[in-house]
């Protein structure tokens, strides 16, 4: 106000005729403080300005007195014209308020929005949208979702913590996902709650309610925040809820899968034994005079054989179980690693006779830190399998050398390799690859042999051989620490 006087005195000074123009000037302050500060204090800035122009402008000067009947309707004109000018500035600024209110709204609502796509996890969808809605909305939130059975419904989130309800917010949270109306605090139905409680639903049905605490009401622009909040929300739940579904479904597959092939390798590799043995021993008892000791040596061997097979398909079973249950208990201990190999090809000395067996093992190989018996079990799995899929009187290759802080133990085979499509699976329960017609082993050696190998820290890889037929079996095996200086 002083500058615009200081102004009308200059402009005075410069235009002695221009008296009426002045007025003008007092317009500005007027739009200026409806711009920013709204309509009351332009109002006020109006009526202050009309004194300051008569006072300062009008004769006789330095009154409020008006001896010109003339200029009652100059100053009638600037209070007209300087509340009109408010009321104007004043609505201008009210919608840029209104309009920057819902950008930011909108902004808030975007980033939500991105947000709860970006979660997978239904307790954080659950967290997120509590607190959220909380922020936005300045109350107390409660998400409830029903139970797997669908028969109640459980507080499954909340903001700030506080997740008590009365019985009268219970009954209008039942009655709202009933209904699937606004029920409670503020609503029609039951205004006795404390709060307020909306369904979340989608096109798929209800998935659950959100509850509002909060001393107001809500107002219309609240309102219809809450319902885009209440949407997004409802949209992100039955997203998780559908994930969970389909990670429940892939599961029930898998297990259905590993039940088959289970029962696959038991009917075909467990009996297969069995019938052996059975038909060894029935012809032996129906022929004890018809044969001679050879004969009978021959039938009994086959029996032994038999009996060996199947006590390793047993085996590989019994140690996956343990494997599974994590009570193997391995106990890593200094080992020399030829003393193994020689006594996983003693125990498989009839399944590897009618093939040649090569060793390499490095003159100074220091100790393995590893279980003996583990690590055993794991080379005799790995050798029955190089032998059960190279040909008769092919070469297997047995090869040990340190190297750094660790042992690299190979096994080679001129088999037929592994297909392109079965290396990532070959370690895998029950994976069993085709040979020839038909399906060779239980699919258990190789897995029980990794878990073994890696109870004490080692590796167990698989690949083709560089150039030439056949698979080649890595173990990475620890050295004894002491042996590494």
């Amino acid at each position: 106000m002083t500058a615009t006087v200081i102004v009308g005195f200059l402009f005075r000074a410069l235009f002695a005729q221009a008296l009426g123009s002045i007025g003008m000037l007092f317009l500005v302050p007027v739009m200026a403080i409806a711009v920013y500060f709204g309509l009351r204090p332009a109002l006020f800035t109006a009526f202050a300005s009309v004194l300051a122009y008569n006072f300062f402008f009008l004769p006789p000067l330095y009154t409020f007195n008006i001896s010109d009947p003339n200029n009652w309707l100059s100053l009638a004109a600037l209070l007209f014209v300087a509340v009109i000018a408010a009321n104007l500035a004043a609505r201008v600024r009210t919608e840029a308020d209104l309009a920057a209110r819902r950008a930011r709204v909108a902004e808030d609502l975007y980033k939500f929005t991105a947000k709860m796509v970006g979660i997978a996890r239904l307790d954080d969808i659950l967290w997120t949208a509590s607190f959220q809605i909380a922020s936005m909305l300045d109350a107390n939130v409660v998400i409830l979702l029903p139970d797997r059975e669908g028969k109640q419904l459980d507080i499954r989130g909340f903001y700030p913590p506080d997740d008590q309800l009365n019985a009268d917010d219970l009954t209008a949270a039942v009655r709202s996902w009933k209904e699937g109306d606004a029920v409670g605090h503020g609503a029609d139905a039951a205004p006795q709650a404390q709060r307020l409680f909306l369904s979340m639903r989608t096109g798929l049905g209800p998935v659950g309610v959100i509850g509002l605490h909060r001393a107001k009401l809500l107002t219309t622009e609240e309102r219809r925040l809450l319902d885009s909040l209440n949407d997004q929300t409802a949209l992100a739940i039955e997203r998780a809820l559908l994930a969970e579904r389909v990670d429940e479904a892939r599961v029930l597959v898998e297990a259905d899968k590993l039940r088959v092939a289970m029962l696959s390798s038991l009917s075909h590799d467990l009996k297969t034994p069995l019938a052996s043995i059975l038909g060894a021993a029935t012809t032996l008892a129906a022929n004890l005079d018809l044969y001679d000791v050879e004969r009978t040596k021959e039938i009994l061997t086959t029996v032994r054989e038999e009996a060996e097979r199947l006590d390793r398909f047993v085996g590989n079973l019994l140690d996956m179980s343990r494997l599974e249950a994590g009570v193997l208990g391995a106990k890593p201990e200094p080992v020399d690693i030829a003393d193994i190999l020689a006594a996983a090809t003693v125990r498989l000395r009839t399944l590897l006779s009618g093939h040649r067996l090569s060793e390499k093992i490095a003159l100074d190989l220091p100790f393995a830190r590893v279980d003996p018996l583990l690590l055993e079990q794991a080379l005799v799995n790995v050798l029955d399998n190089a032998a059960k899929y190279s040909p008769t009187n092919s070469r297997i290759w047995l090869k040990a050398a340190p190297d750094k802080d660790i042992i690299v133990l190979t096994i080679e085979d001129e088999g037929p390799g592994i297909p392109p499509v079965d290396l990532a699976h070959v370690f895998d329960k029950f994976h069993r690859i085709r040979k020839a017609d038909r399906l060779a082993g239980t699919g258990l050696g190789l897995s029980v042999a990794r878990g073994f190998v890696e109870s004490f820290g080692g590796t167990l890889t698989a690949a083709n051989r560089d150039g030439k037929a056949g698979a080649i079996f890595t173990f990475r095996l620890p050295v004894e620490p002491e042996a590494k200086g």
